[in-house]
């Protein structure tokens, strides 16, 4: 078995070259080159060989969070991959709910966070710390800009 950074390293490689070319080709004209991408995919991602297939080669996160573990009925999660969960829609493209996602970020991190923030960064907002509750956001998202409060923070 290779160990992570000779496997890191050979993944870089062939998603810099082989992997880069023939998204660039679109189609490779021969069977036996795409075969060979789609194989090496499959063993990279452990996606089926028929899904890269379909999709052309080309892979999108929240598909392929749904894809992955799409046989047991699960999902993977966006922001970490060792936490798994499951959708009420197991034939959907994209996964439906990210509850077991969610659940590490509003557990014990935010607290950390914000002691973080009050302490070291003098921040203090009333506003509480809320995520996937469907309530409108107190900062406009229609712009399509982050929430920036770096200018409130003081200097470590």
């Amino acid at each position: 078995m290779l160990t992570w950074t000779p496997c890191m390293k050979e993944v870089e490689n062939f998603a810099m070259t082989d992997y880069a070319t023939a998204l660039l080709k679109g189609r490779p004209a021969a069977a036996a080159e795409r075969t060979r991408i789609i194989d090496r995919m499959h063993n990279y991602t452990g996606l089926s060989k028929e899904y890269l297939d379909q999709c052309n080669l080309r892979l999108e996160v929240g598909r392929f969070n749904k894809e992955l573990l799409r046989s047991e009925g699960k999902t993977v999660g966006r922001l970490d991959s060792r936490i798994t969960g499951y959708d009420y829609d197991n034939a959907a493209k994209n996964t439906n709910t990210t509850p077991a996602t969610i659940r590490p970020f509003t557990g014990r991190m935010p607290r950390l966070c914000m002691s973080y923030m009050h302490r070291t960064l003098k921040y203090d907002n009333p506003l509480p710390y809320e995520v996937l509750t469907g309530r409108p956001r107190p900062w406009p998202m229609a712009s399509n800009k982050y929430l920036n409060v770096a200018e409130t923070c003081a200097m470590p």
